[in-house]
């Protein structure tokens, strides 16, 4: 009965009913009892959730009274205090980076690069045209010499009439991509390896519910489908929202300066998107 209510939930009630079933009905998290009930309501729910989508990838995506339970659930204490013994040490050498910037972002780059460019002027595009016949006349005169000419190219133009695949062109502004990539490329990958290192640990909730929503999806989806559903709950529902909450969570004691926080978006975005099967290069990662 409160599985069917839990799915049949307006937006209105959702916030209530999950405060009443979360922290009340079954609000003692360390009660074997009540523990098990609780993901009992949860199997009956995923299994109703299961026989009414009619695509997998639209399971469990909006904000339902279902979902916000999870979320809720799975940043109880016990989540959270496996979280702080996995993720602590290394949030902590993350937010101690005071030189860390893991900005991909070509206008970005460039405009740190060449200071002079943020001050001039962005052109119109009649301004671009007169600029650019002004330029030519000027090509045309004999006093124009070609080393003028060069001079000339060599100046930093204005960023707002750069556009990404002319800036990720230039020598300078390719060597900073290409070095930070590899910055995130490492940190991500440690943010992985940490979890990795300590699936045994994970709270007997959590691994409980993964694995009901894998046995269920495998019913009607092959690995690579439904990788994503326990990719999705795992690091959505659990691991990111303390993440990007380390400070409120107590995950850290000193609050992050927000370059690192920022840092650390960069990351959960792409641990996100690796959960969910795509893998982001080139153009695709920077505007992440």
């Amino acid at each position: 009965y409160l599985a069917s209510i839990i799915r049949r939930t307006g937006a209105a009630e959702v916030e209530p009913l999950t405060q009443a079933t979360i922290f009340t009905l079954f609000g003692d998290q360390f009660d074997p009892y009540e523990e098990h009930m609780l993901l009992v309501l949860f199997q009956l729910v995923l299994r109703e959730e299961f026989n009414a989508c009619t695509s997998l990838g639209t399971f469990m995506r909006g904000n339902t009274a279902f979902t916000r339970m999870l979320s809720k659930y799975m940043g109880r204490t016990f989540g959270v205090k496996f979280l702080k013994s996995t993720y602590s040490p290394i949030l902590t050498e993350l937010f101690a980076q005071t030189n860390l910037n893991l900005d991909i972002t070509p206008i970005t780059i460039y405009r740190a690069l060449h200071p002079e460019a943020n001050a001039a002027k962005p052109l119109s595009a009649n301004e671009q045209i007169e600029k650019e016949r002004e330029r030519h006349q000027r090509i045309s005169s004999e006093i124009y010499t070609s080393q003028q000419q060069e001079q000339e190219q060599e100046l930093p133009q204005p960023s707002a009439v750069l556009s990404d695949a002319t800036l990720e062109a230039r020598e300078d502004v390719k060597a900073v991509l290409e070095h930070r990539t590899a910055l995130i490329e490492q940190w991500t990958g440690r943010f992985l390896q940490a979890l990795f290192d300590k699936l045994e640990l994970i709270p007997y909730g959590v691994r409980w519910i993964c694995k009901q929503i894998y046995t269920l999806s495998r019913k009607r989806a092959s690995d690579i489908e439904t990788y994503p559903l326990v990719g999705g709950v795992l690091f959505l529902r659990f691991v990111l929202p303390s993440l990007l909450q380390a400070y409120e969570k107590e995950l850290v004691e000193s609050k992050p300066k927000p370059e690192a926080v920022e840092n650390l978006k960069l990351i959960t975005k792409i641990i996100m998107s690796l959960s969910n099967a795509v893998l982001y290069k080139g153009s695709a990662l920077q505007r992440m």
